[in-house]
């Protein structure tokens, strides 16, 4: 029985034979079928960029899938549903606005439930103030709680939109190809990073990348797509050995 349940805890989401169509022909996800558990930075790889992305946008109920089922936390994706689920699984934007002359703490608290109006209408709570300035912390911007966001270079910009998703306590987090929003060493900074913090809150981290070395040196595990199919779920280790293979199969789809 306690073997059972620390499997319920872990478990978290699951995809059941998804598909997601673009346009009337093509299929972004086609049947695909994964079990994800926490913790760990699950990498979502493919030539085609709309159908990583695809990927993230089904496990933050951006998408409700035209076919096939979505768990997460043992709830099924649905429209009476989504509320709950965009509570638990939470986007970072790599590409996040800020409001330039305000402060990271104010942009954090922003990104929060209650959003800008908030931010802007009354004083935060200070159990809300505390969550963005630990997060705050937790990015790497620590004792920064003050600084003008406009003074942010690219990759702590990215930082800030992290620090938004983990003031909200997600069991998931998602991003979408942060390696494309800045240079090949802040993505490494940044990779690093999210491989920490998945372990120290136990969330899952969900992220797609253009690049599959970065991929390959700091995910967990991998899921690789080509032509909307599931054609790899596993190891880097693993992935580095099917990769030619598989680079001939996404050429070809």
């Amino acid at each position: 029985m306690q073997y059972l349940l620390g499997i319920l805890r872990h478990m978290l989401l699951e995809f059941l034979g998804v598909g997601v169509r673009s346009g009337d022909d093509d299929w972004l996800l086609h049947r695909v079928c994964v079990h994800l558990e926490r913790p760990q930075l699950v990498v979502v790889l493919s030539a085609v960029a709309e159908q990583r992305r695809a990927m993230l946008d089904v496990a933050a109920g951006r998408i409700i899938p035209l076919e096939g089922r979505v768990w997460v936390s043992g709830r099924p994706l649905a429209r009476h549903t989504l509320a709950d689920i965009r509570s638990r699984v939470i986007e970072a934007d790599p590409r996040m606005s800020v409001s330039t002359g305000r402060s990271l703490v104010w942009n954090t608290l922003a990104a929060g439930p209650y959003g800008i109006g908030s931010a802007l209408l009354r004083l935060p709570r200070a159990r809300h103030r505390k969550a963005a300035i630990d997060a705050l912390a937790e990015v790497d911007l620590r004792g920064q709680a003050q600084r003008p966001a406009g003074l942010l270079e690219a990759e702590e910009r990215v930082r800030l939109a992290l620090a938004g998703a983990l003031a909200r306590s997600p069991e998931c987090m998602v991003l979408k190809d942060l390696d494309l929003a800045v240079d090949l060493g802040g993505a490494t900074g940044l990779l690093t990073l999210l491989k920490r913090v998945a372990r120290r809150r136990e969330i899952l981290v969900l992220a797609s990348l253009a690049s599959a070395t970065l991929a390959g040196q700091f995910a967990d595990r991998i899921l690789a797509l080509a032509d909307g199919l599931l054609v790899f779920d596993g190891s880097p280790a693993r992935y580095a050995e099917r990769r030619p293979t598989l680079e001939v199969t996404r050429a070809s789809s």
